[in-house]
Parts: C-alpha cells; structure tokens; sequence
C-alpha cells in the first residue's frame, strides 16, 4: 500500500545550514497494518507523515502509494489524492473556528459533489465513529480540546480513507 524508498527532506537545502530531517528513510506498509512513529521531538515524524499525505514534497527519494508514485505529483493532482484516499488528523486539528462540527466534517466532501443524502450519512457515519455526534451543531470555538480532537478525527474518517 506505502513503500518509501531512500526518502530524504532537507529543509533550507540551498542555504549555508541544511537540516536533514529525513535521511534515506525506506518503509514499506502494507494494507492493513497498523503503523506507530515514534520517537524525540524533532526526529522527523511530522515530516514522514506530511510527506505521506502529500502535504510536503521529500528532497528525493520515492513515495509510492497503490502502485502510484505521488511524491512528485503536481498540487492539483496532490489535492485530488489526498480527498480520495487519505484521512489524515494534523496536530492542531486545522478547524474552522466559526463553523459547526457537522461543517467542519462535511468540508472533504465538498470536490466530490456528493448528494446531500450521501453527505449527511457520510456525515452522521463519521461522527458517530468519533463519538463526536452529540455535538454536531455546536461550534468548533465552544468545543474542550478533546472534542476539537474528536471533530478532526471525524473530517479524517467522512470519506472513508484508505490510509488515516
């Protein structure tokens, strides 16, 4: 399902001090399994995850997701596989202050033009998995940190992901 290959991020590669984030990192998932990262802050977790979801691009190396090689995917491309295969939960959760939960996890869904039948039970599926639908209507600003965390969770799961 994932197999990295000699993955390398070096950010500010072309200034007098380069940081290796990622060294030669190589990893295979396959379906099914369950992955955990660990390791010190600053050992590069954050990065591997956010070059799996396509958020950053590696320096080199490769990222092969399904037999498709996605690390050198132009944005628009990038845009269109994470909404279709990737459920991903970023560490501040990326909310919308303003918006309800149910808005807040409905947001995914917006490219696919799903009908509003198909919305609404992707929607109510996503937040009763996160124990979150009790809340739907409040606001994300009147939520505790753990029902932001829980709303996050949801909008990663509505579209029902390959990989989370």
């Amino acid at each position: 399902m994932i197999d990295i290959k000699n993955l390398n991020k070096i950010y500010n590669e072309n200034s007098s001090s380069p940081f290796h984030a990622l060294k030669n990192i190589n990893l295979e998932v396959k379906k099914g399994e369950l992955l955990i990262l660990k390791g010190i802050s600053g050992s590069g977790k954050s990065t591997l995850l956010s070059i799996i979801a396509t958020l950053i691009k590696p320096s080199s190396g490769e990222l092969i997701v399904n037999g498709e090689q996605v690390a050198r995917l132009p944005d628009l491309h990038t845009s269109r596989f994470r909404n279709e295969h990737l459920g991903f939960i970023p560490q501040s959760f990326n909310l919308f202050e303003s918006l309800s939960v149910e808005q807040n996890v409905q947001i995914p869904m917006v490219p696919l033009k799903l009908s509003l039948e198909q919305t609404n039970m992707n929607t109510q599926t996503a937040l009763k998995l996160a124990n979150i639908r009790h809340k739907s209507e409040q606001t994300i600003k009147t939520l505790s940190g753990g029902e932001k965390q829980r709303c996050a969770i949801a909008r990663a799961l509505v579209n029902d992901p390959e990989i989370i």
